[in-house]
């Protein structure tokens, strides 16, 4: 077998409706105080895995260049204020839709 392809398309948007409402009305500070803790929570108990503490060292290297400590990721997660994740929403859901083909003969393409 050369490769693998999976693509997904559609031209309707159920989660449409969610995403208008979000950006409309934000999200609730219980909403957003159960997802945080959801997240420090799921952090934690990743790090009872040997396995997943050295996926998380290895994607730290990949993606920073160097390993982040326990505490700076914890950290990083405290600093997340409602603002920051309300812009991100902004950003990701009113962007324009856009297309990335990657692998062998990628280039020859047409779309």
């Amino acid at each position: 077998m050369d490769g693998v392809v999976k693509m997904f398309a559609t031209r309707t948007c159920p989660n449409c409706k969610q995403a208008e409402k979000l950006l409309q009305e934000g999200i609730t500070q219980k909403e957003f105080d159960a997802s945080k803790q959801q997240l420090r929570s799921g952090y934690l108990l990743g790090l009872e895995s040997p396995g997943a503490r050295m996926q998380g060292l290895g994607r730290s290297t990949l993606l920073r260049g160097k390993p982040l400590s326990h505490e700076a990721t914890l950290a990083a997660i405290e600093a997340v204020t409602m603002d920051k994740v309300m812009e991100a929403a902004k950003q990701v859901l009113t962007a324009k839709p856009c297309i990335a083909i990657v692998g062998k003969g990628a280039e020859q393409v047409k779309i």
